[in-house]
């Protein structure tokens, strides 16, 4: 394409100069030889652009399909039972998530013992929430 370029502005130098009247000839010549080859240009860009379509369509051909779920029609009503079903399973599911709650019975050990300090545990634990600061404060357990 370059050669094809500097050739034509050689041919439109030396015309210029001559003056002569197959100049124009000459002229259309060269637009129709440029002409030619932008759209022989295009063409091979068409042609690698299907190429590389039909090879993606070979592959996508060859790999084989897996069979996730059977699909079936479904009425607004179906879609709207199906979705109040699966946010029942997901409260159900819920429960485990989140902040764990502090427990409210003392350890093992506590239970386990009948001994003061087991009695001074609850008594502590109690007092705490009758006055309502259990997102405040604790009682200490040290084993």
């Amino acid at each position: 394409m370059d050669a094809l370029l500097s050739l034509r502005l050689r041919v439109e130098k030396s015309t210029r100069a001559a003056g002569d009247p197959s100049a124009v000839l000459v002229q259309k010549l060269a637009n129709a030889a440029e002409l030619a080859f932008a759209e022989r240009n295009l063409l091979f860009n068409d042609d690698r652009v299907l190429l590389d379509q039909n090879n993606e369509s070979r592959t996508r051909q060859s790999v084989k399909n897996t069979i996730v779920g059977r699909a079936k029609m479904m009425e607004y009503a179906d879609i709207v039972a199906a979705q109040e079903k699966r946010d029942k399973a997901e409260a159900r599911s819920k429960g485990g998530r989140g902040c764990k709650r502090k427990r409210k019975t003392p350890f093992l050990v506590a239970e386990s013992s009948g001994s003061a300090q087991c009695k001074e545990l609850e008594q502590g634990e109690r007092e705490i929430e009758t006055s309502g600061l259990e997102g405040y404060c604790s009682v200490l357990r040290f084993e």
